[in-house]
């Protein structure tokens, strides 16, 4: 009886100990993805980030506690404010959404920072496609500024940063779409040298 109940210890000893080591294992894989992935992430233009510095703006990847501020700037919009749900702490279809971008190495949240406080952020992607000799190019999404930061190069700023770490990123075009009921921001894109050579369509599912 005593050997059935010795045995019987040591292998419970070793399942905890396999237990264990499986534990510390799949911590050690996790955090070399996130490692791997803020490698991947990381700003390779170093024009992009001179253009955040003259403009004294900090340009960086958003973390989960950016959520709420980033939701206010989303429904501080005409079109959004009817589509977004603005909570602290976020509601869960935020926070998988922002797991699945911050997750994955092709596509970034930017926060645009002025003394410490977030004035903006933008969605900048890298799509690989077969078109135009299997070129990569950048996307440009969610774009938003707050309303008492317009008119003061904040935009131009974020476009320009966007373009030039495109660049970095061997993509050959940078495209973006912008609702027909933004006028304003259609000029803006203009300026900042986009030409409206599509007609974008889409279907809601």
């Amino acid at each position: 009886m005593a050997s059935w109940e010795a045995g019987k210890v040591k292998d419970w000893s070793l399942i905890a100990a396999v237990a264990l080591l499986s534990g510390l294992a799949a911590s050690a894989a996790t955090k070399h993805l996130e490692a791997r992935t803020r490698r991947r992430k990381a700003t390779r233009s170093e024009a992009a980030i001179a253009i955040a510095d003259r403009a004294g703006l900090v340009i960086r990847d958003a973390r989960t506690h950016d959520l709420p501020r980033l939701l206010q700037l989303l429904a501080a919009d005409q079109l959004g404010s009817s589509r977004e749900e603005v909570s602290d702490p976020p509601a869960r279809c935020y926070l998988q959404a922002f797991e699945d971008i911050d997750s994955d190495p092709g596509h970034r949240l930017l926060v645009v920072e002025r003394a410490g406080e977030v004035i903006g952020f933008f969605q900048l992607s890298f799509l690989p496609g077969l078109a135009r000799g299997g070129s990569r190019r950048a996307q440009i999404e969610s774009v938003r500024v707050a309303s008492s930061e317009r008119g003061r190069g904040v935009g131009a700023t974020m476009i320009q940063w966007a373009v030039e770490e495109a660049k970095a990123n061997a993509c050959s075009l940078v495209q973006l779409t912008s609702d027909k009921q933004r006028p304003e921001a259609h000029r803006f894109y203009g300026r900042a040298g986009f030409v409206a050579t599509h007609e974008g369509f889409k279907l809601k599912l």
